[in-house]
């Protein structure tokens, strides 16, 4: 079903306007029809409806199509209006278009008329409704941009020179017009290595990431710059991208990962199906099972399959998925057998991690050895 158009019809001859809403509505279903017979009526209307477009005679008692034009104008500038008169006059016509009119036909016989007005409406409607989807992307692409501590820019490869938004960059307080003025917020360690990743990407055509140094109130903080080369006909290549400051991440990751050097056990994160494959595993890998990361992270290989003692798997999926299908998490024991095969006892606990768009879910947790507390309680 198309997309509802509400049209307000006005001209001081009822019964043309009836007319007029009854052949259009005819015409297509997606049109409702509001018709009114003065400018006066019209006007509230507009001010208490939600209209798509107005058509409007030219020639009505009191105020004519033209004053009615400027009264919408004044408050909205780009709703469709179709100036729709018997009048057939160049002048006309030459002072609607300049009074911000949108279209203007001329009322002719026969029902033609009637399905070139409704033709007419579906395109201007079209136009418009495309505009303000546009305008409200830019306005909240704009909100975005002003929200975040990032600076959105191209840049040309040719000249250097960079178009960058805000032009005071957030990451660094200053104003940025070059690659020249950006190279110069990096800390000069880092400064060779990120202009060479900048130009390779350009002439390569490739994306890239590159992550550097600056210094601000004489503390050392992290950025990324982030990028791919946009290539057009007839234009020369531009480079386009965002700079944002990664220090608080780079503090997060320093912290996580000092703590997982100190936990005991393995943590991990894994996808959620039978075979437990692995996407990220760190900790005690090779103490508990005698394999490492890297076996992990083959294709070939796997917790569920490879490491969860045969007798156990089932059990241990079991339980996991029956958990999890009433709880947040999951804790629970079960064998596994090492590298050089022998068994061990194993207590996990973890929790299933919501992933976006259409991405299989997956499994963050913690895995412990316990071995010994299994083998003293047997002793009891």
């Amino acid at each position: 079903m198309s997309q509802a158009i509400h049209v307000l019809h006005v001209d001081d001859d009822p019964r043309f306007g009836e007319l007029v809403a009854t052949f259009l509505e005819r015409e297509d279903d997606a049109f409702t029809v509001t018709t009114e017979t003065s400018v006066r009526e019209g006007i509230e209307v507009l001010t208490n409806e939600r209209l798509d477009c107005i058509v409007s005679d030219y020639e009505m008692l009191q105020q004519n199509g033209l004053d009615f034009l400027k009264q919408v104008r004044a408050t909205y500038p780009e709703l469709p209006f179709i100036l729709y008169t018997g009048k057939g006059s160049e002048e006309v016509a030459s002072d609607a278009i300049s009074a911000g009119a949108t279209d203007y036909l001329q009322k002719q016989s026969g029902a033609d008329q009637y399905t070139l007005l409704a033709n007419r409406i579906r395109n201007v409607v079209e136009r418009y409704h495309s505009q303000s989807e546009l305008e409200r992307e830019r306005s909240r692409m704009e909100f975005a941009l002003k929200s975040m501590t990032a600076a959105v820019w191209t840049r040309d490869i040719t000249t250097d020179t960079m178009e960058i938004y805000p032009t005071v960059c957030p990451v660094f307080g200053v104003q940025i017009t070059s690659l020249q003025d950006f190279l110069a917020e990096v800390h000069p360690a880092d400064r060779e290595a990120t202009e060479q990743e900048i130009r390779a990407a350009a002439r390569s055509g490739d994306t890239y990431t590159v992550q550097f140094r600056f210094q601000r109130n004489n503390a050392l903080c992290w950025g990324e710059m982030s990028g791919r080369t946009l290539q057009e006909e007839s234009t020369e290549p531009l480079q386009t991208g965002i700079t944002r400051e990664i220090t608080d991440e780079k503090e997060r990751k320093r912290r996580f990962e000092t703590l997982v050097r100190n936990l005991p056990g393995i943590v991990y994160r894994c996808r959620y199906t039978p075979q437990w494959p692995m996407i990220d595993i760190r900790g005690d890998i090779e103490t508990i099972t005698g394999y490492t990361a890297a076996d992990f992270e083959a294709d070939t290989f796997s917790w569920g399959d490879d490491v969860i003692h045969p007798e156990d798997q089932a059990e241990v999926w079991e339980t996991v998925d029956d958990t999890l299908a009433t709880s947040d998490s999951f804790e629970l024991s079960y064998r596994i057998i090492t590298a050089d095969e022998s068994v061990k006892w194993v207590w996990e606990r973890g929790q299933c991690v919501s992933t976006p768009g259409d991405q299989p879910e997956v499994l963050e947790g913690v895995i412990d050895d316990i071995t010994t507390h299994k083998q003293r309680e047997e002793d009891r």
